[in-house]
């Protein structure tokens, strides 16, 4: 059986379009907005921020990863991702299992995104 080169072409780029999504899925990106934030908060409202429940039960399917959270960059910033790394702690997730740096690539936003053990 002979392939076109268009046929292998192809199945190359579905290959390696299934491995792209696959990893990228593996790395899923979070953002919590300054405007989310802004509310009053509770656990419950902590809860209903859309980044919040995907991050944590992302987290419980496999509890030896980090959650890293990435802040704009200054004091603000800084005490934003401080604030947000106590309300996962009173959600379950242990302090150590939590780390924060500056990088956030928008100053209006957290991002958080879940690290494997290998990273």
């Amino acid at each position: 059986m002979t392939m076109s080169c268009s046929s292998v072409v192809l199945r190359y780029a579905l290959l390696m379009g299934c491995l792209l999504s696959e990893s990228l899925s593996a790395q899923a990106l979070y953002a919590i907005s300054a405007e989310q934030w802004s509310q009053p908060r509770s656990g419950e409202r902590v809860m209903a921020l859309p980044a919040v429940e995907p991050l944590l039960q992302g987290w419980r399917d496999d509890p030896a990863q980090r959650i890293e959270v990435l802040y704009p960059g200054g004091e603000n910033g800084l005490l934003w991702a401080k604030e947000l790394q106590d309300w996962l702690v009173a959600l379950g997730t242990p302090s150590a299992q939590i780390q924060i740096r500056v990088g956030s690539q928008a100053a209006n936003r957290l991002q958080i995104k879940i690290l494997t053990s290998k990273e």
